[in-house]
């Protein structure tokens, strides 16, 4: 069985219903996801640098391995995420909750 990533580059997804969706090893870079909502969505492994989070709800989400280089995550909502080998270099967590979130292994 074949897997494909989706490569979503530049996009812009503003307050999306994006709750659940397997974006496993997909490219989000620059992508503009203010106010979206990716409740328990799995973003294992993928390429989110550069992206705008402002105000996005990922609760729940696995972010295991993704990397949020560069990132506008200003008042996202982190709540009981999994990041562990997430990168976060340069990015913006300026009132982000990150409540009962998992950081095991984060790479700063």
């Amino acid at each position: 069985m074949s897997h494909y990533y989706a490569c979503f580059y530049g996009a812009i997804l503003k307050a999306a219903d994006l709750r659940n969706v397997n974006f496993s090893k997909s490219t989000l870079y620059n992508a503009n996801l203010t106010g979206t909502d990716l409740r328990d969505a799995n973003l294992e492994g993928a390429e989110l640098a550069d992206a705008i989070l402002v105000a996005a709800n990922l609760s729940g989400a696995n972010l295991r391995n993704a990397r949020f280089d560069g990132t506008d995550a200003e008042s996202t909502n982190f709540t009981g995420v999994n990041l562990e080998g997430a990168t976060l270099y340069e990015s913006n967590l300026e009132g982000a909750l990150l409540v009962s979130a998992s950081l095991r292994n984060y790479a700063k």
